[in-house]
């Protein structure tokens, strides 16, 4: 299994969507529509606390402030993210058995997504 990558960049988007950069270069937007207005995530009803996303230096996470009568950072899971990046759809990542498959998908959508830049250089 390949080393996990951190994001290294986050800016808000229309809608629910955010734009993402990681440490080896895999960036783009990613729809979060499928978790607004869900338990926490209901904070980001409030456009300027959606607005407000950065990136957690500590846990390498993607997050946004605390949200009404919570004490932790609102945030998604960096891999997740990245998956979704890389060509993974959510579908597909609540299919996999274990997380074993989930890192093997990974990998291979990794190796799959250089050979796309390489034969676009």
């Amino acid at each position: 299994m390949t080393a996990f990558v951190d994001p290294i960049a986050v800016e808000p988007r229309d809608g629910f969507r955010i734009w993402a950069r990681y440490e080896d270069g895999v960036e783009g937007e990613i729809d979060l529509s499928h978790l607004a207005g869900k338990g926490v995530f209901k904070a980001w009803n409030n456009r300027e606390f959606f607005e407000d996303v950065h990136i957690n230096k500590e846990g390498g996470c993607v997050c946004w402030g605390r949200p009404p009568g919570s004490d932790m950072e609102l945030d998604i899971a960096p891999e997740t993210g990245y998956a979704y990046l890389l060509g993974i759809t959510r579908e597909q990542i609540d299919a996999m058995p274990d997380e074993s498959t989930f890192w093997e998908a990974i990998d291979e959508a990794r190796a799959n997504w250089g050979a796309a830049i390489i034969a676009q250089d």
